[in-house]
């Protein structure tokens, strides 16, 4: 998901030559935020030992939402990183790095360009407003192209968030679709409640290969 990214390290005063990403794994979205509609940023402070570990990881913002938070510092202790050179030494150093969760994010799995939700199986225009709103009789079409391995399969699980007032996760369907002849290039599914949608925020989870790989929101009036 993508769900979840760490933008490139800057460097805190003090570094001369400071670390870099060597290797990065980003965070699960967490499943209670992911319910409840909760995004934000989180910026880390995360000291680098010579060896290119980190050492400590504290929060230096919050998202203000415990579970974004913890999901960050649970991912940057397993990260991997080039050390900061001081004085020709391998040296310790501190790097700030900001995570963001966005519940409205496309996919980064190597092999998803693009996954966009429409009505009516009709691409949105250009000027669409980025979150799109449905009515309660709608279908919502989601369109994915793609480049990936036939066998590939892209699981859908829809969830309501609430209403605004009460967060209240409730997974409404889960979709699955696996890459064949038929889908090569292209993939075109739709949902729609039995009853109807109920009015209020909803988030469209996607993962690959049993891996999160992004989330699209919208809402129905």
């Amino acid at each position: 998901m993508q769900a979840p990214t760490a933008n490139r390290p800057g460097p805190v005063p003090g570094s001369d030559h400071p670390a870099s990403f060597a290797s990065q794994q980003p965070p699960d979205y967490p499943a209670d935020a992911l319910a409840a509609g909760q995004s934000g940023t989180v910026v880390l402070l995360v000291t680098v030992g010579a060896d290119g570990s980190p050492i400590r990881v504290v929060v230096e913002k919050s998202s203000h939402v415990r579970s974004l938070d913890r999901a960050a510092v649970e991912a940057a202790k397993t990260w991997r990183f080039r050390p900061a050179v001081r004085r020709g030494q391998y040296a310790d150093a501190v790097v700030r790095v900001p995570v963001t969760f966005n519940l409205d994010t496309q996919p980064e799995a190597s092999g998803i360009d693009e996954v966009v939700l429409s009505r009516n199986g009709v691409r949105p225009s250009a000027d669409a407003p980025r979150r799109l709103a449905f009515a309660r009789g709608e279908s919502v079409h989601v369109l994915m192209t793609h480049h990936l391995p036939a066998g590939s399969r892209v699981d859908l699980v829809w969830r309501w968030l609430g209403d605004g007032q009460v967060a209240s996760p409730l997974v409404l369907h889960r979709q699955s679709v696996v890459v064949g002849a038929s889908n090569l290039r292209s993939v075109d599914v739709s949902f729609k409640p039995p009853q109807g949608w109920r009015p209020g925020h909803y988030g469209l989870l996607l993962r690959l290969d049993d891996k999160p790989v992004g989330v699209l929101g919208f809402d129905v009036r």
